[in-house]
């Protein structure tokens, strides 16, 4: 298991991320595997640099409300909060063997009995988890979002994520060698709700040789990556989750149609270089249908 190693990497073209892992892997809503290249090498598109101009508001808001999500879970569900990651001192782990790996942790918590408690009732496979893990420090991870996106989730207390949000913990948890992820999620002052991410470790070993190769072959290189990957069996395990946030389909040639994906979602930024290729036509994660 991979022993947690603070990370002194502020630059984030510098390394792989959490958020950059979903775009390389084709589950992100926001991000494809050519833009995140292009962001790697300091070349991105006047449409990406737009897109993000435009969002900045929002992820800002965001950021801003980070730390009131973890005083509520100290609060409301009695969380024990250890460490958290603020602008001035991110907390970010680099992965002991391929250094370009990197993960920032929103918050690390330890884990108590009264937090398996609280989710025993509905959820007993999570809760029995959990008492496995007492004594020991697990990943942290705030979501906030429109109250009209709330339907992007499952029931609280589930692993009913949005795919891209799974496949950034996935990447946390083999970065930093950890067992568990829970989300802080909140849409409204009066609703913050909590969902878990399990360490599966058959995903995390077919995510690393990709991530390893995006790196390696294309962003050292300077090789343009195919636009977009094709997570066509998201892995069985995510569930409802994993079919009802995943990425719509992608055309397999000519330039992509720059529509936003609908009034509940961002619209996925679209270079304009190279977008003729066809998708590369690979899983991001095992299912039956899609072997690592």
């Amino acid at each position: 298991m991979n022993a947690p190693a603070p990370a002194v990497i502020t630059d984030r073209t510098r390394y792989v991320g959490g958020s950059d892992a979903a775009g390389i892997l084709g589950a992100s809503r926001y991000e494809t595997p050519l833009s995140v290249f292009l962001w790697k090498i300091g070349e991105p598109t006047e449409e990406m640099l737009d897109h993000r101009a435009k969002m900045a508001k929002i992820f800002r808001r965001g950021k801003r409300e980070e730390p009131h999500v973890i005083d509520d879970l100290a609060e409301d569900y009695g969380v024990k909060i250890t460490k958290r990651s603020t602008p001035e001192r991110p907390n970010r782990y680099v992965d002991p063997e391929f250094p370009f790996l990197a993960a920032e942790v929103d918050f690390e918590w330890e884990v108590t009995e009264n937090v398996a408690a609280l989710v025993s009732d509905q959820h007993p496979e999570i809760a029995a988890l959990i008492r496995k893990l007492v004594g020991t420090t697990q990943n942290g991870e705030v979501k906030t979002h429109h109250i009209f996106a709330k339907g992007q989730f499952g029931d609280d207390g589930t692993d009913q994520t949005p795919v891209e949000y799974a496949a950034q913990a996935l990447h946390g948890l083999g970065v930093t060698g950890r067992q568990l992820t829970m989300f802080g999620v909140r849409s409204s002052l009066d609703d913050l709700r909590v969902y878990w991410i399990v360490r599966d470790d058959g995903i995390i070993k077919t995510m690393r040789p990709r991530l390893v190769n995006f790196w390696q072959n294309h962003v050292l290189a300077r090789v343009e990556p195919e636009p977009y990957a094709s997570p066509t069996s998201p892995r069985s395990s995510l569930g409802a989750s994993a079919s009802r946030s995943r990425p719509r389909p992608r055309p397999s040639s000519g330039s992509p149609s720059s529509k936003p994906l609908s009034k509940r979602r961002a619209p996925r930024p679209r270079p304009s270089r190279n977008t003729s290729s066809s998708s590369a036509g690979s899983c991001w994660a095992p299912t039956p249908s899609c072997a690592p």
